[in-house]
């Protein structure tokens, strides 16, 4: 994109925050969203992160040699162990993905994208242009808009014709002997080489097929949930210029309500992925429906990108002038609890990823138990956004840290996949009702890290919550992040790491 402001530093914190370029403008909005989702101590979040940190570990990325197997760890194992341990356990069906060994994306990918590259900037340049200009010429924004896009999805299809040809035999042979012992709900990814079911207990004839990296199983992940927006110094991008305007967010949660005069005049692009989730005995949502049912993903759709409502004129979210809003409905309500439960998120990815290129910053506030830091969700995550160069913000973790006397009574290592190495992991911070950043804390609800394998996360802290009571019967929002109601018109407070992440996204 086009560089920012040239003016001349005038020596002031401020103005320099002024000359910030577009580049690191989109990623102040990745990470901005970022930040409404964690919670650790100041001392445990290591500064500097990068958005897109390289793993120690061996990624899922093709090529020659160790690079070819992918996710497959050698300590890891083809099978997980929690699916043995599952099996120890009696049960007899178990929902796993099945990742195979050859991934040439990245070869591909690369391949196709270098010589259109020119191009994409050029095109990309002159619509970032455009957007930011104080009244854009809306036929001429929309039209170098889809110039854009058509170019990118063009380029995109190209490359996966290929890719398609390339992983379809050895997909055509997994599924074939997935078939042959009973296994259910076969689906199969393109964006990685890799298909999930649901399959019988004996999976060693499965894991003995050559084709076959990993075994890993398929789990449910819980959502982790004025002065907010502020406190993050929101208003110095926006009187800069970086209001959003142009720039495109996905966000994977339960759904949005479109209709809340919060997104009036926001594009909203929606994909509904629960396939796997109706499954569920206790799914109580709408497998058709885009819209909200639980509430949690109006929440973060609001943090994001509200543009006030009548009454609450102010109530805008982190990025506030967007152009397009991706709703991925990736979670649902359960009937039997009310809680919302995560399911999708390598479906949505793998549409975004095939259908909607120019989508780079992402927003996922669910997570789940790690067992150490190969976990097979942190590991898809890093992949997808090494391969594909996307900015994924994630939130922490609402675990708190031993000795908090409430609904979290562990201790708090960072949920997965917040533990990836590719992903940005937010902590919640408790403005104190201010926007003076001196009275800035911890919330008391959010994981604080370190990783189960002793890694330091998670990497930035943002606003989860205002001020948190602690009381036996659990955290007590006070005052929470006020955003917007999913059967109101209006807005309501709440906190949690999933209130960061979506922050840091925007």
């Amino acid at each position: 994109m086009a560089a920012g402001s040239e003016k001349k530093d005038r020596g002031v914190s401020e103005q320099k925050q002024l000359e910030i370029s577009a580049e690191m403008c989109s990623w102040f909005l990745g990470v901005a969203l970022v930040a409404v989702a964690a919670g650790q101590d100041p001392g445990e979040i290591p500064i500097g992160a990068s958005p897109v940190m390289k793993p120690d570990l061996e990624r899922l990325a093709s090529g020659d040699g160790g690079r070819r197997r992918l996710l497959a760890g050698g300590a890891v194992g083809i099978v997980d162990g929690k699916v043995r341990e599952l099996i120890r356990s009696g049960a007899q069906t178990l929902p796993v993905f099945i990742v195979l060994r050859d991934q040439p994306h990245r070869e591909v990918l690369e391949r196709y994208e270098s010589p259109a590259r020119l191009r994409l900037q050029m095109l990309e340049g002159r619509y970032a242009e455009l957007s930011r200009q104080i009244i854009p010429s809306e036929p001429q924004l929309s039209l170098a808009r889809s110039d854009l896009e058509r170019e990118m999805l063009d380029v995109r299809r190209a490359a996966f014709r290929e890719i398609e040809a390339r992983i379809r035999p050895e997909q055509d042979q997994v599924e074939a002997l997935l078939a042959s012992f009973g296994a259910r709900n076969i689906r199969r990814y393109s964006a990685i080489n890799m298909l999930a079911a649901e399959v019988p207990a004996a999976v060693d004839t499965l894991a003995a097929h050559p084709a076959v990296a990993e075994i890993r199983l398929i789990e449910k992940q819980s959502a982790q949930l004025d002065v907010s927006v502020p406190s993050l110094g929101a208003p110095v991008f926006w009187a800069a210029g970086y209001t959003g305007a142009g720039e495109s967010v996905a966000v994977m949660d339960t759904g949005v309500r479109t209709s809340h005069p919060a997104f009036s005049g926001l594009n909203i692009v929606s994909k509904v992925v629960l396939d796997y989730a109706k499954q569920d005995p206790c799914f109580g949502d709408d497998a058709t429906s885009p819209e909200d049912k639980q509430g949690h993903g109006t929440r973060i759709a609001g943090i994001v990108a509200s543009r006030g409502a009548p009454g609450w004129s102010n109530y805008w979210g982190v990025a506030r002038g967007l152009e397009t809003l991706y709703n991925l409905k990736i979670a649902y309500l359960d009937k039997c609890t009310g809680r919302a439960w995560g399911v999708g998120a390598a479906d949505a990815l793998e549409w975004s990823i095939q259908q909607a290129p120019w989508v780079k910053v992402f927003n996922y506030s669910y997570g789940g138990d790690a067992s150490g830091d190969g976990d097979v969700l942190a590991r898809l995550f890093d992949y997808f956004a090494d391969t594909y160069g996307l900015t994924i913000s994630v939130s922490a973790g609402n675990e708190s840290k031993s000795g908090f006397l409430g609904l979290w009574t562990k201790p708090g290592p960072v949920s997965s996949p917040g533990i990836g190495y590719n992903v940005i992991t937010v902590a919640a911070m408790n403005t104190q009702g201010t926007i003076d950043r001196s009275d800035d804390e911890i919330a008391i609800f959010s994981s604080r890290g370190p990783t189960v394998g002793g890694r330091k996360r998670p990497d930035i802290a943002a606003p989860g919550g205002l001020r948190d009571d602690w009381r036996l019967s659990g955290r007590q929002p006070v005052l929470g992040i006020w955003s917007a109601d999913y059967q109101l018109d209006g807005f309501r407070k709440d906190s949690g790491t999933s209130c960061k992440a979506d922050a840091l996204t925007s």
